[in-house]
């Protein structure tokens, strides 16, 4: 039964409002030569990193480029991390080991056993793979939201879906049988080369899998070992919605996206994105009722029972599992944890411009989505160790020089993204957050080693103008992306190079 699923044109207009200046312009740091291309600090004359970098704690910057295609608007907080200096870091990436799926199993399955279930012959010609306690469960949803659906046709789609519920009802099985599942851990490179060699179906030995009962609500697990040289990822999953229809993870995603503005929504270009920000939100439908501070205390409580000392939270991100018309979604809060190191964070970022895609963020993360009734799924990606490269502190540009980098540099990269975006016309940038943290680069030359730099990220979102393009099918339009912790640009903290297209660049 499988049914129901600049050049700035040298600043052309250009703003600068008080507040974003650094106190001076003197550099109080001496650079000496150093490792890595990075250069090293003389530490008996050099401050700490509040003092080396000098940056204010609020930005606020208006500007647009030569051509007016690109403007920037910035009103930002700049974090800065209080600690004495930064040093360059080595990760080495790791499969997960029987250690890693027993703390799992312990600290966040509740000592739970991960199990199958079993079906007869009869249920399987029957095609039943889901208990009447599921069916109901089903309904009671389609009762709660039935009339959520404005127009008749979504109408008789639900009522269609809920009679056919209530039809079977009576037909499926009380329970099925079980068995219990293995939890060895495996890492074995050929199969998993074999793995996506031949198309990415079933699972294989490197693949841990079952269904666990947590507080009375039914989970599904996976933990996926394939790791290759072209797919460098490993991922441990937990996600909450039942075992129906087994292979079929309803999982959370992130519920703020693009969306076309509203005309009224672009009348001041300033207010532009507020206003798209509250025309997202009615429309989305998102809504909790638990609050963002408990919700974090959830987290961090979780991420403490699992031992990792080191995490904190690096962003938050509005998510929700879609089921069906009549069904409606189950909205979340994923909290999105990486490593402090030293007291120096990792940033995170979802996207960043300029950067290829190949060359993604392969760090680790830990991400911990609650709904109102507690954890909602739970994902684990890339276990890592970190070393130490160096004893000494890397040399920082202040932040005056970072600022006149991203003012200098911004429209041109985007400029250069407008062909990825069917040729937008207009782009305007709205930076909320300013930050400077680790960013986790590759190692080019191995394929599970990476280092960690400081640089700079300027996060926020856009809104984007499209003339009408007979050819394309487009009417002219405005759109918005308010995709939560996307970096407009990230600038090298020690020598203000660009990340672009996997390089630092000039």
């Amino acid at each position: 039964m499988k049914r129901g699923r600049a050049v700035l044109g040298m600043l052309c207009a250009a703003v600068a409002l008080a507040g974003c200046q650094p106190t001076t312009d003197e550099i109080i740091v001496i650079p000496k030569n150093g490792i890595a291309g990075a250069r090293m600090m003389d530490e008996t004359t050099a401050g700490n990193v509040p003092e080396q970098v000098q940056a204010p704690e609020k930005c606020s910057l208006e500007f647009q480029d030569e051509y007016d295609i690109i403007k920037v608007i910035v009103d930002a907080d700049v974090t800065v991390p209080d600690v004495e200096g930064i040093r360059l870091k080595k990760t080495e990436t790791h499969v997960f080991g029987q250690k890693d799926m027993d703390n799992l199993q312990e600290n966040l399955l509740q000592g739970q056993p991960l199990w199958h279930r079993v079906y007869t012959q009869e249920q399987r010609a029957a095609g039943y793979d889901i208990t009447k306690r599921e069916v109901e469960k089903i309904i009671e949803r389609y009762e709660k939201n039935m009339g959520s659906e404005s127009d008749a046709y979504s109408m008789a789609v639900v009522e269609d879906e809920l009679a056919y519920w209530r039809n079977i009802l009576e037909e499926v099985p009380e329970s099925f049988g079980s068995e219990e599942a293995s939890t060895e851990v495996f890492y074995d490179r050929h199969e998993a080369e074999k793995f996506y060699a031949e198309g990415i179906t079933g699972r294989n030995k490197n693949m841990i899998w079952g269904g666990v009962t947590l507080d009375g609500e039914n989970y599904n697990f996976q933990m996926d070992n394939n790791w290759t040289s072209n797919v460098r990822k490993v991922s441990a999953m937990l996600v909450k919605g039942g075992y129906e229809h087994e292979g079929i993870w309803n999982t959370y995603t992130n519920d703020e996206g693009t969306f076309d503005l509203h005309e009224e929504s672009i009348k001041e270009e300033n207010e532009a994105m507020d206003m798209a920000v509250e025309q997202a939100e009615k429309e989305s439908g998102w809504h909790m009722e638990t609050s963002e501070a408990v919700l974090k205390e959830k987290g961090d409580a979780q991420v403490k029972a699992l031992g990792f000392s080191d995490m904190e939270v690096a962003g938050y991100e509005k998510c929700s599992a879609f089921y069906s018309l009549g069904l409606g979604k189950s909205c979340a809060l994923n909290l999105v944890y990486t490593r402090k190191i030293d007291g120096v964070p990792i940033t995170y970022t979802s996207y960043r411009y300029g950067f290829d895609f190949e060359q993604q963020d392969y760090s680790e993360k830990l991400s911990l989505a609650y709904d109102d009734d507690g954890l909602a799924q739970m994902i684990w990606n890339n276990p890592s160790k970190i070393y130490d490269m160096s004893d000494e502190y890397v040399f920082l540009l202040p932040f005056s020089d970072i600022l006149k980098i991203f003012q200098e540099r911004v429209a041109e990269v985007h400029r250069e993204e407008r062909d990825k975006d069917y040729d937008c016309a207009r782009k305007i940038l709205f930076i909320k957050d300013i930050r400077l943290g680790y960013m986790w680069v590759p190692d080019a030359s191995t394929e599970m080693e990476g280092m960690l730099i400081p640089a700079w990220d300027f996060i926020g979102a856009y809104i984007g103008y499209w003339p009408e393009n007979e050819a394309l099918g487009m009417k002219e339009h405005w759109m918005a992306n308010n995709l939560p912790n996307q970096s407009f640009l990230t600038i090298n903290a020690m020598d203000g190079t660009l990340a672009r297209g996997g390089k630092w660049m000039n």
